[in-house]
């Protein structure tokens, strides 16, 4: 059993093989200047290029690896490795080496974290692969929070970086045109706004529970519980950068095979959320992607859509849907193909 400081906030960092990236990654963890004690918890689902190592040799290096609440832990799932800054006092390294790869075999992760590490009041997140640049980041999103109740999110703004290219560039929210202070929202706003590096959360927020008990643990559907629980904040500070790469989540999924990913989340949150947002957010999801489904000829897509989409569904509502389909499924072609007529006869010229 581990003697380990009461946290104040927990830092979820999964990660693997992003052995080029990931001490830029630690390096934003540890460079957080905060009044308030917080553990940074990496799990490593067996990386095979080399990044447990240098994950440890990062804590043997800025880690106190002598101090009494030290510990390690062997099992035959993980290793776990916990210590303190050597010179950042309030931060805390704690560090699951998987022993074997948990993703390729659908087996959740989620178990292995100490009780400890769950008693926070917040929750940031970043993947192993992207960076904090903003030594107070975290002070910032946590002050919000703290003075504003009825929040349960604070995110910002973010760079983006193309590994092929080289190129760091931001692309600016369209809201923070009108809100140069920041912009509130809710479930009920029509637009993407978080990003897993960006947020912090509160921990015990209203359907949390429900959300990490889900196998489909994606962003959408976590956007979906946190707007249902409260209001959230977009902060306009610049205080990140994604990474984009060829070994990113999404990056080397087909836009079929990601749908069918999607399709599976989906059907979980309507099944552990039997409400009329969960199915319309199904629904909402299958009409955007209906256009593209079909020029791509991709019916084995199309038909799982409409399974699922009637198994949560009354006979006459999924009937109404049917309808409201196909008028998105012939407005989307109609769309596309003019767009492709309009670029073949008239290039950039205006109509």
């Amino acid at each position: 059993m581990f003697t380990t400081p009461q946290f104040f906030l927990k830092i979820e960092c999964a990660t693997f093989n992003h052995a080029p990236y990931i001490v830029e990654t630690m390096n934003g963890f540890c460079m957080q200047q905060s009044n308030f004690p917080y553990v940074c918890v990496i799990m490593d689902d067996a990386s095979t290029d080399g990044e447990q190592q240098i994950i440890d040799n990062y804590l043997h290096d800025f880690f106190d690896l002598q101090e009494s609440f030290n510990g390690e832990k062997d099992t035959d799932d993980y290793i776990l490795k916990i210590a303190r800054h050597k010179t950042n006092l309030n931060c805390y390294f704690a560090v699951y080496f998987l022993k074997y790869n948990h993703y390729s075999i659908k087996k959740d992760k989620r178990s292995y974290d100490l009780k400890v590490f769950d008693d926070v009041k917040y929750i940031a997140t970043c993947e192993g692969d992207d960076y904090w640049t903003d030594a107070s980041k975290l002070q910032k999103q946590i002050d919000f929070l703290e003075s504003h109740s009825d929040y349960v999110l604070c995110c910002h703004e973010t760079k983006r970086y193309n590994q092929n290219t080289g190129e760091l560039y931001y692309q600016k929210h369209d809201v923070l045109n009108s809100h140069p202070e920041g912009f509130s929202f809710d479930r009920h706003y029509n637009g993407w706004l978080i990003q897993t590096l960006t947020n912090v959360f509160r921990a015990n927020f209203e359907g949390y529970e429900t959300f990490i008990s889900m196998k489909n643990r994606y962003d959408i559907i976590f956007y979906y519980f946190i707007g249902k629980a409260g209001k959230c904040f977009l902060m306009p500070d610049i205080m990140s950068v994604y990474r984009i790469h060829d070994g990113g989540i999404c990056s080397g999924a087909s836009f079929v095979s990601f749908y069918f990913t999607l399709l599976d989340a989906y059907n979980e949150l309507c099944e552990v959320d039997k409400s009329i947002d969960a199915r319309n957010l199904l629904r909402n999801q299958i009409q955007n992607n209906i256009g593209n489904l079909i020029f791509l000829r991709a019916w084995k897509a199309i038909i799982k859509s409409l399974k699922i989409t009637k198994k949560h569904s009354s006979t006459w509502d999924f009937f109404k849907f049917l309808f409201r389909l196909s008028y998105s499924g012939v407005s989307q072609i109609a769309n596309s193909l003019y767009n492709v007529l309009r670029n073949k006869f008239l290039g950039n010229k205006k109509i």
